[in-house]
This record gives structure tokens, C-alpha cells and sequence, in this order.
């Protein structure tokens, strides 16, 4: 399984491996926080990178995991509460 994000303005696309329990435990969207500094920039209150697109993508030949109605719930983060 991995995980595809399209970043603001950027016509490409990043994937990165996304292992199902991972994926079930959760994780956040937005903003993105890819890298240390994209995590340093959150608390300090500065300019965050918000996807333009995500996508959950299988790979070949694990169609018989694919479910038609997926779940989801969402959140919001208050960074003031850091």
C-alpha cells in the first residue's frame, strides 16, 4: 500500500510506502509535514504546505484487499494548545 500526495501547486506527485496497520492507527494529512523542518515550522506558527490531493494506492495484484466504501474520520489540530 502507499500513500500519494500532491502538494500545493506542484504538478507531481510524491508517494511514500504505507503499511496498513500504520494507516489504520492514522496520520495527518494536513498540514504536511514531511521533514523536521516542516514539523519546526507547525509549532513556531509559520507558512504551512497543505496537499492540493492524496490517494491510497494498491499494488498489483492486491485487488482483493480493495474495499468500495472505506472509512475515514478528521480531525482538526490546534497548534496553539502546544
Amino acid at each position: 500500500m502507499h500513500l500519494a500526495v500532491w502538494r500545493e501547486g506542484a504538478g507531481t506527485n510524491e508517494v511514500f510506502r504505507a503499511p496498513p496497520p500504520m494507516m489504520s492507527a492514522g496520520f495527518v494529512v494536513s498540514p504536511l509535514l514531511l521533514t523536521t523542518e516542516d514539523a519546526a515550522r507547525f509549532y513556531k506558527g509559520g507558512e504551512m504546505a497543505r496537499p492540493a490531493a492524496c490517494a491510497v494506492e494498491l499494488e498489483a495484484g492486491n485487488a482483493t484487499w480493495w474495499k468500495a466504501r472505506v472509512g475515514y474520520r478528521v480531525y482538526k489540530v490546534n497548534r496553539e494548545r502546544f
